[in-house]
């Protein structure tokens, strides 16, 4: 199934479908990209599969700036309606993807932006 993307950004808000109703965003949606800032932030994820997800449970993926040609890793699994917030490893361009429980189907993905660096 090819995944169709609509991204929202509004300050604190990304947002993602690929199925019928599945919810993915990120707060914050945008991180720094100053020097400082390089070791990485915390992120919280929400989510709400619930519409295509009816029993079972669902699975969080990370990828990292750099790894599109990577395979993603695996972070938690959870009930399809939920919040997660990351440790502080949450860097701009990292991307998020939310999937059925095997794995097999993508119902959302993310990838959280960045900010200029203001001094």
């Amino acid at each position: 199934m090819m995944c169709k993307s609509v991204l929202i950004a509004l300050g604190t808000v990304a947002l993602a479908a690929c199925h019928g109703g599945t919810q993915l965003s990120a707060t914050p949606s945008a991180l720094s990209s100053c020097p400082e800032s390089a070791n990485g932030s915390v992120v919280t994820v929400q989510w709400n599969a619930s519409k295509d997800v009816k029993d079972g449970t669902v699975k969080l993926w990370v990828r990292s700036p750099n790894g599109d040609d990577a395979e993603p890793t695996m972070w938690a699994a959870q009930l399809p309606e939920g919040s997660l917030a990351t440790g502080k490893w949450a860097v701009p361009g990292m991307q998020i993807s939310l999937t059925d429980a095997n794995g097999a189907h993508t119902l959302a993905q993310i990838r959280i932006g960045r900010t200029p660096c203001k001094h």
